[in-house]
């Protein structure tokens, strides 16, 4: 077997091997009696579980379970399947499972991980999925030449480190403009005017009809999009479903869609020109005064302060959360000036410009070593 793209210097075929034949494979256990959240100088060996968040640290122990070099963790409760590269001494624990190589001058332990994403690990469960031992090792995957693994695995290494490198910079970002929208918005003018969002806005609430969906057409959002603040998965209806059903109201440029059912209060300001349509679970906040900078306002609508305030008006006993059409209008919003609005909209959108600029280059790293992925194994 010969993958469809290749370092020239190596020409010998890949060959497959079942994972049981080149790995030594342990389920982890129970977590230790003694350990500790923090690393400190008498708990200092990772714990890692299932997680899927921070790369499934959960803690520290005294003493490690795992002491190879290197070796690989495949989750296997949950999410399962997904390998992770790991480096040093740990214990796993919650049946994540540890694949040690049981020649390390054969096989490259983060090409392993990689020829385990290439493949698709399937559970066939009706309760919590689980991947056990002898089923992960009764899966094939190809190896190569150790020296072209190697290579490999440098190669998807520096297109990794660009990526957390970004995402570091990406959250620090956030973190800064985080802080400094509480400082924008926790500072008082002595114009500023104190009033309900129902006197600056007319708010109204979508289609309760869940209209059939078209491969082209008006566009129709949910609270999925907003949430998500993902426009680019859009659902479509046709112009007569629009036009019998859906237009009481519809979205245009300079408006607000924000979220009031589930995940309550996301504000999403609509800056660019369009005709659409919206479901119940989302409010659309239009201008009803003069003096209001509608883009300062979903920044306002982020701010600690007005979701304290959302946070009071939800309904939590129902399920999904909500917050009503009148309660949506006691939000209290401190108005500044338009200049101010304007000056303090600015600064922000800056921040947004240089954070979204990071994640499409995010994006694209993520689609090159998706493509490397499915190009460089066979």
């Amino acid at each position: 077997m010969i993958p469809k793209l290749r370092f020239p210097e190596f020409k010998g075929e890949w060959k497959r091997f079942l994972l049981k034949d080149i790995v030594e494979i342990k389920a982890g256990g129970d977590l230790p009696p003694f350990w500790s959240k923090e690393k400190n100088d008498e708990f200092k060996f990772p714990i890692f579980s299932n997680s899927l968040e921070n790369y499934g640290l959960y803690g520290y122990s005294k003493l490690p379970k795992i002491t190879a070099k290197e070796s690989v963790t495949v989750t296997g409760r949950g999410s399962v399947g997904i390998p992770v590269f790991r480096k040093g001494a740990y214990t796993p624990i919650v049946r994540l499972l540890t694949l040690i190589p049981k020649n390390s001058c054969v096989t490259d332990c983060k090409f392993l991980e990689l020829a385990i994403q290439s493949i698709h690990i399937f559970i066939e469960s009706t309760g919590v999925p689980q991947l056990t031992s002898p089923q992960i090792g009764a899966y094939r995957i190809v190896l190569t030449e150790y020296k072209e693994q190697q290579k490999i695995a440098s190669l998807f290494c520096a297109v990794e480190q660009k990526i957390n490198l970004l995402t570091k910079k990406k959250e620090a970002l956030e973190t800064y403009k985080k802080g400094l929208m509480q400082k924008i918005f926790s500072q008082e003018f002595s114009n500023e005017r104190n009033m309900l969002l129902s006197q600056i806005c007319e708010i109204y609430d979508g289609t309760h009809q869940t209209p059939k969906y078209v491969d082209e057409g008006v566009p129709f959002y949910s609270v999925e999009h907003v949430s998500k603040d993902d426009f680019s998965k859009t659902k479509f209806i046709t112009e007569e479903v629009f036009v019998k059903e859906c237009q009481r109201v519809s979205i245009e440029q300079g408006d607000i869609l924000m979220t009031r059912i589930g995940s309550v209060g996301v504000p999403k300001f609509i800056d660019w020109n369009i005709r659409a349509s919206f479901y119940v679970s989302l409010a659309l906040l239009k201008p009803k005064i003069e003096g209001i900078n509608m883009e300062w306002l979903s920044y306002y609508i982020q701010s600690s302060d007005i979701q304290r305030d959302i946070w009071r008006l939800t309904i939590h006993v129902a399920f999904p959360k909500k917050i009503n059409l009148g309660d949506m209008g006691k939000i209290r919003v401190k108005l500044p000036s338009k200049a101010v609005q304007e000056s303090n909209y600015v600064i922000l959108k800056s921040l947004d410009q240089k954070i979204n600029l990071i994640i499409k280059k995010i994006k694209a790293s993520e689609e090159l070593k998706k493509g490397l992925l499915q190009q460089m194994f066979v």
